[in-house]
Order: structure tokens, then C-alpha cells, then sequence
């Protein structure tokens, strides 16, 4: 039951520039998030993908349809790709709350503002994966767009790497930026209920090539 996944975090967004809390809220790619779904474009275009899947956050769905570009790929949005629900913070500038929101145990529960918690995030994004393998065939190459914490939560639950661990392989040293790039940043294998990874792309900006 071979599939390999290409996943990619959506391009920068206007909330993502003003530094604001964005989760089920939604905010445009700005010119930078259009210029990194391009990369992605770019980094894929070699690759067979077969089928794509997107939050059904606009910033997903407009990253996914970058990357497809015109090439006939399906794509299938899906609300359990959709980012940890931040509840009553959606929106709100992260220096306002810096202080309360490093109480949410570690990033991760945000019950307490009518958001979600961990736990609840990664039934989501079990359910998606099931979905996901249940309509797709073996061999499959397999493009996903989803959100920078549905991501980070998924190489700690499902390749076991810790913060330190993704900023060296994305070479992202701000302690207060994401430490998974926007665009395409990971290949994964996923062979016999087990996730492997294949290969990590860095966060260095590259031109688009003519």
C-alpha cells in the first residue's frame, strides 16, 4: 500500500505577514505566497502526481491550483485539512497575546478560547490520511496542501521529530517563525501504515525558472 506524498504548507498570506493568528480564519497569498507556490510549481513539475488534496481554506486551494497549473490533476478539498481551530484568537495579532498563548501547552490547546486541542487535530488529520489512501491506488504520487501547525503536528505525531529537529532540516532559526516553510518542504513515503521521510527541501528562496 505505497503512496508518496508531497506536502506543502499554503504560500505566505496578508495574516501570515502581519503576524496574526490564522486558523479556520482566512487571509490572500500575498505577492510572496504567489511567488512560493510557483517554486513549488517548479519542484513538482517533473513529478506524476496523480491527485491533489487541499484544506478548504482559500490560501490552500489557491496554492494547490498554482501548482497544478494546466495539468489535468483532480483536486479534492477537505475540511479535516483545514489548520488547528484557534477559536476566539482567530485574527488577533500574536504580540497582543504572546503571553497567554504560551500557556496553551505548548501551542497546542486551545479549548479554552472555544478553539481546538491536539487531540482533536489529530483525529482530523487521521481521518484525512484514511480518506485520502482509501481514494487513491498504489504507486500514487500524491500532492497535499494543508497549514504550517496541521504539518508540524504531523511530523511530531508521525515522524517523530521534535522543533529542533524540523528547523534544522528547514534551516528556519527565528524561535518565532513557523518552522515549516510555506511551499512544497517534504516528501514522504507511506508504506505498510508507516510514514518515512524522503526528503526535506529547504526554506531558501529560489528563482523561477524560465
Amino acid at each position: 500500500m505505497t503512496r508518496t506524498l508531497y506536502l506543502v504548507r499554503h504560500g505566505e498570506t496578508l495574516f501570515n505577514r502581519q503576524h496574526r493568528m490564522q486558523g479556520w480564519c482566512d487571509s490572500p497569498l500575498t505577492e510572496k505566497g504567489i511567488h512560493q507556490a510557483l517554486i513549488a510549481k517548479q519542484e513538482l513539475k517533473r513529478i506524476p502526481l496523480v491527485s491533489a488534496f487541499s484544506s478548504t481554506s482559500e490560501r490552500c486551494i489557491d496554492t494547490a491550483k498554482y501548482i497544478i497549473g494546466d495539468r489535468k490533476i483532480p483536486l479534492t478539498t477537505m475540511k479535516e485539512l483545514k489548520e488547528l481551530y484557534f477559536g476566539s484568537w482567530e485574527g488577533e495579532q500574536m504580540e497582543d497575546i504572546q503571553a497567554e498563548l504560551e500557556q496553551c501547552k505548548g501551542y497546542s490547546d486551545f479549548t479554552s478560547k472555544g478553539g481546538e486541542n491536539l487531540q482533536m487535530l489529530l483525529e482530523r488529520m487521521n481521518n484525512a490520511f484514511q480518506r485520502i489512501f482509501q481514494t487513491t491506488n498504489e504507486e500514487d504520487h500524491i500532492l497535499i496542501v494543508s497549514h504550517g501547525a496541521f504539518w508540524i503536528r504531523f511530523l511530531e505525531h508521525y515522524l517523530g521529530l521534535d522543533s529542533i529537529k524540523i528547523r534544522e532540516l528547514s534551516h528556519v532559526k527565528n524561535p518565532m517563525s513557523n518552522p515549516v516553510p510555506n511551499g512544497y518542504f517534504a516528501k514522504v513515503i507511506y508504506d505498510e501504515e508507516k510514514y518515512s521521510l524522503a526528503q526535506f527541501i529547504t526554506a531558501e528562496a529560489k528563482p523561477i525558472e524560465k
